[in-house]
């Protein structure tokens, strides 16, 4: 089978762990010493004391073991993994001898140029465009179309901060999505501390401003009972003024009709004429 590690862990700082993967590489679990720990988790043997912790997949016919753990002194009671479980005793479990005596759970898509993986709530295997994204240093913007992976990719970037870290998104469902998926399997990261906040509850966090945001529902309303000529999409109207004629200028609260005419093509979603 293939090995394939946890991004956030670093093999050289493991000790036995090129030997413990040429076992695995070789199929050959009896002297890795594996035994199944957790629904789709098992523990290979490092040396007398530290342990491996791993789950296999399958991907196109082939297996994998996703090395997601290095556990110390047998401290299963500390894993990010094995929270639900108390008190492991080794010397009841049996060793697993070859890996058809494992799980088959597949993986959707897995990048065969890639010896790592990411993990949210899931297992992430980023494309070579994501890739090349995720290893930019930041500023940086990403655009991409729904289901491309911008918020996967911007949760899996975040966890490189250090310090005092802001998530912002105009969606309040968006918000705590994203704040469950960043800490999935007990995600913790000492070195930072993240607010994961509403564009109106950051607002909020510095001044309550005047009236309320119109929503899209009230705005559909107005727009039913005024349409006319080429504009039948409310949708589209609605998003063009919040994203684009009240969006982007931070010294005024809205574009004059001059400036609004001279944006780009890209900038606006109709067409100029």
């Amino acid at each position: 089978m293939k090995v394939l590690v946890y991004n956030e862990l670093n093999p050289k700082t493991i000790p036995g762990f090129a030997k413990l993967q040429s076992y695995l590489e070789d199929d050959d679990f009896k002297s890795a010493d594996v035994k199944k720990v957790g629904d789709n988790l098992y523990r290979a043997r490092l040396n007398q004391r530290d342990r491996l912790l791993f789950s296999i997949y399958r991907h196109q016919e082939q297996n994998y073991a996703l090395i997601l753990e290095f556990i110390k002194n047998h401290a299963y009671q500390n894993s990010r993994f094995l929270r639900q479980v108390c008190i492991i005793d080794e010397d009841k479990i049996p060793v697993i001898h070859k890996p058809d005596e494992a799980g088959d759970k597949a993986l959707v898509y897995l990048n065969p140029g890639h010896n790592s993986f990411n993990l949210l709530d899931k297992i992430i295997s980023f494309d070579d465009r994501q890739q090349s994204i995720y290893d930019l240093q930041p500023p940086l913007i990403v655009i991409g179309s729904a289901g491309s992976g911008k918020t996967a990719l911007t949760l899996e970037k975040m966890k490189q901060a250090v310090g005092d870290v802001l998530y912002v998104t105009q969606s309040a469902y968006l918000v705590k999505n994203s704040r469950d998926l960043y800490y999935a399997h007990h995600y913790d990261n000492p070195d930072q501390q993240i607010d994961f906040l509403s564009f109106q509850e950051f607002l909020e966090s510095i001044r309550v401003p005047a009236g309320k945001p119109i929503t899209f529902q009230a705005f559909q309303q107005w727009f039913s009972r005024h349409r006319n000529g080429q504009l039948k999409d409310g949708h589209k109207l609605f998003e063009e003024f919040r994203g684009v004629i009240t969006g982007p200028a931070t010294d005024k609260s809205w574009l004059s009709r001059e400036d609004y005419l001279n944006l780009g093509v890209k900038e606006s979603i109709f067409l100029a004429e």
